[in-house]
């Protein structure tokens, strides 16, 4: 697996490492200088600003760090996006995708058989190691949405299953800023600009051709085949059996100390009280079903979660652990996904805190970031 679980600590010094100069001249290419923290980011194992802190800390500028820091930002910006429209994994932000012909995924990105080596590579790698380069993932979705004409919900979900940084905001913003749902006009690459960005040289094929002509080609016969596709069925008893042997079940406390609660999406390996408590990593099988996530990613983000010390793990639903855990106060990191939960809600560690609310565009989020924040 290309990314293992990891202690805050190396991910600290991880991030110390990052020479942002080299990462904004590289970030691009398929062979470029990333920084390796996407997973960790995304599952708060550290957060944005933890990142932010330790570039600043290092003695970069604004100017050498701002490419970086704009990448980052992208992800609080979703973030945003998604507490304003909390359904954007199934409706259009914007506006409807338009020239919409197909539904489902097609069969040659489903199986990484496209032709384009530059994409198929980076299919083949997220299906055997749960990462895709960024740059790729634009290539795959403009590929599904405005050369297949295909609709962007279904071949999202798709992509979402496999990732081990799968973020459900970053993931399906990005799916509909390239379909043209979440942005201006969609996005097209070409055979000469997937070469220059993935390391590959070839020509001739469906997609070697000037733009205009790829706005206006029908839809290549590799990508017409609709692949049928379901993903695991996350019942409570398929949980409690990736859990058993990796995290230890939550038992009934004779104590009334505190609870904070973990989730997928709040990982971290701190101390978020600073009084005795317990920690309990809750699973709901409701949040699996309705985002269902690949065996390999739930057993990674189970490893991950394995590195709290003294975590237990509570397979059910809110309403369910809320009837048996009475008297016991809950804390918990806020989470567009987990409004649900009750008790104290404590703030995410955001880059920008003052810059909140929704903006239509990053562009517009950014400049409300540029009067803020600089050093």
């Amino acid at each position: 697996m290309l990314f293992t679980s990891q202690s805050k600590d190396s991910l600290l010094k991880m991030a110390a490492n990052i020479d942002p100069v080299l990462y904004a001249q590289t970030r691009n290419y398929i062979k470029g200088c990333v920084t390796k923290l996407s997973p960790f980011i995304s599952r708060g194992v550290i957060a944005t600003r933890d990142v932010m802190e330790i570039l600043q800390g290092k003695g970069w500028t604004w100017k050498e760090c701002e490419p970086l820091l704009k990448e980052l930002a992208w992800r609080d910006y979703f973030q945003r996006v998604q507490q304003h429209h909390p359904l954007l994994h199934a409706t259009a932000i914007k506006q409807e995708q338009s020239g919409v012909v197909n539904h489902g995924i097609p069969a040659a990105i489903f199986h990484g058989q496209t032709g384009i080596d530059g994409i198929d590579n980076g299919i083949r790698e997220m299906l055997e190691k749960g990462y895709m380069h960024n740059h790729q993932r634009m290539y795959t979705a403009m590929l599904c949405c405005n050369i297949g004409q295909y609709h962007w919900k279904a071949c999202a979900d798709w992509m979402y299953y496999h990732l081990i940084d799968g973020d459900v905001a970053s993931n399906y913003c990005s799916w509909q800023w390239t379909a043209g749902a979440f942005s201006s006009k969609r996005y097209i690459a070409n055979q000469e600009n997937i070469n220059h960005y993935t390391d590959t040289a070839q020509t001739n094929t469906f997609l070697d051709a000037d733009y205009d002509a790829l706005r206006e080609m029908p839809i290549p016969e590799v990508l017409q085949e609709n692949q049928d596709w379901q993903p695991i069925h996350w019942s409570s008893s398929a949980l409690k059996d990736a859990v058993q042997n990796k995290i230890q079940a939550f038992g009934s406390a004779a104590d009334s100390l505190p609870v904070v609660m973990y989730s997928s999406y709040q990982l971290s390996q701190d101390d978020l009280v600073n009084i005795p408590h317990h920690k309990v990593l809750l699973l709901e099988p409701s949040f699996f079903q309705k985002f269902p996530i690949s065996p390999n990613v739930m057993d990674w983000i189970l490893n991950q979660a394995a590195l709290i010390d003294g975590l237990t793990c509570f397979v059910g639903e809110w309403e369910e652990w809320s009837q048996n855990t009475t008297g016991h106060d809950c804390h918990f990191v806020e989470h567009p996904f987990f409004d649900h939960y009750q008790g104290n809600k404590m703030s995410r560690q955001w880059m920008f805190p003052e810059v909140d609310g929704y903006y239509p565009s990053f562009f517009a989020y950014w400049k409300q970031v540029e009067k803020r924040y600089t050093w």
